[in-house]
């Protein structure tokens, strides 16, 4: 990498690739088996924030500074859509597990939930008054997302229905689903990870 640091990084459904989003704002894919970098694709103005591969290892999603989320063509290191509507950095992004769907979450208080294919917005909050910086996909397609004063809310893109948590005094620095989609993973700013049961009968 050089001079520049890693905001993130994902690795390639086949295990083969690793893409690491740096604070240049370029994507660089590195080959894992040689050490290889074998393609850097200029993404974004401002650092690039965040990094994900969609399910069929050919499209990357990426977000950054510039406010903008994307989509690419990794064959032909081309923009296929851009994803426009916050209005401060894109700080996290995710992909639903059928792939239909792309989650955001912006330092402008908002996170929004996309048409992955046609980059059409389909859902996205209001004002929060709290930066959100993460969001993930459940594996039955509900997305969870938390701010930094602690916000914690689980929307369901099915249904329309947003479910709103207790609010975590230290913050939400990261949050994930896990054991099918029943518990909630939140890593607060004290270091701490705490678990939320999402399924009454856990």
């Amino acid at each position: 990498l050089g001079a520049t640091s890693a905001a993130s990084v994902a690795w390639s459904p086949d295990g083969k690739s690793l893409v690491v989003a740096s604070d240049d704002g370029n994507l660089r894919i590195w080959d894992v088996s040689s050490g290889n970098l074998e393609q850097t694709i200029e993404a974004h103005l401002g650092a690039a924030n965040d990094v994900v591969f969609a399910h069929d290892g050919r499209t990357l999603f990426s977000c950054g500074e510039d406010k903008l989320a994307k989509q690419w063509d990794l064959a032909t290191s081309t923009l296929t859509h851009q994803f426009e509507a916050h209005l401060k950095p894109v700080d996290s992004l995710a992909i639903s597990p059928d792939g239909r769907y792309l989650a955001t979450a912006s330092s402008d208080c908002t996170y929004a939930v996309w048409d992955a294919a046609s980059a059409v917005q389909v859902y996205r909050c209001g004002d929060r008054g709290e930066r959100i910086v993460s969001v993930a996909f459940g594996p039955d397609g509900r997305v969870a997302a938390g701010g930094v004063r602690g916000m914690v809310v689980v929307y369901d893109p099915r249904t329309g229905e947003e479910m709103q948590l207790p609010r975590q005094l230290d913050g939400v620095n990261a949050i994930t689903f896990f054991s099918g989609g029943k518990w909630l993973a939140l890593a607060d700013r004290s270091g701490t990870v705490k678990l939320v049961a999402l399924d009454a009968s856990v």
